[in-house]
C-alpha cells in the first residue's frame, strides 16, 4: 500500500488478476454445477419413468380387482337366481306330476267304472240272446 491509503499499481493488477481467477473460476463452478444438475435429471428421469410406469401399473391392478370383484359379485347373483329357478322348476314338475297321476288314477277308475258297465250291458245282452234262443228251441 502506498502512503496516502490507496493501493499501488502493482497491488491492484495483483488484485485484479485474482478477481478475474476468482471470476473464471466461478464460471468454471457454474457450468460444472448445470452439468451435474442435467446429469441428475437425466439420472432420476428414468427412475420417474419406472416410478410412473409401476403408479400405471398399480392403478391398472386395482381397476382389475374391482372388476373382478364386480364380476364374482355379478357371478354370485347369478348362481343365486340359478338355484331359486332350479328349486322352482323342481316344485312345478313335483306338481305336474302329482297331478298327472291324480288324472290318471281318476280316468283308470273311470274306464274301469265305464268297463265294469260295459261287462253288466254285455251279460244282460248275452242273457237277453240266451232267453230268445230258448224260446226259439221251444217254439
Amino acid at each position: 500500500m502506498s502512503a496516502s491509503g490507496g493501493l499501488s499499481r502493482e497491488e491492484f493488477l495483483v488484485l485484479q488478476e485474482q478477481l478475474i481467477a476468482l471470476r473464471n473460476r466461478n464460471y468454471e463452478l457454474q457450468e460444472t454445477l448445470q452439468k451435474k444438475n442435467q446429469e441428475i435429471a437425466q439420472l432420476s428421469s428414468p427412475k420417474s419413468d419406472a416410478l410412473q410406469f409401476a403408479s400405471k401399473l398399480m392403478n391398472r391392478r386395482d381397476k382389475e380387482r374391482e372388476l373382478t370383484q364386480k364380476y364374482e359379485a355379478e357371478l354370485d347373483a347369478l348362481r343365486v337366481k340359478l338355484t331359486t329357478q332350479e328349486e322352482e322348476f323342481r316344485l312345478q314338475q313335483k306338481t305336474l306330476i302329482t297331478e298327472l297321476n291324480k288324472e290318471l288314477s281318476d280316468r283308470e277308475k273311470s274306464f274301469e267304472k265305464e268297463r265294469e258297465e260295459w261287462v253288466r250291458k254285455l251279460r244282460t245282452f248275452e242273457a237277453s240272446l240266451a232267453a230268445k234262443d230258448e224260446e226259439k228251441v221251444r217254439l
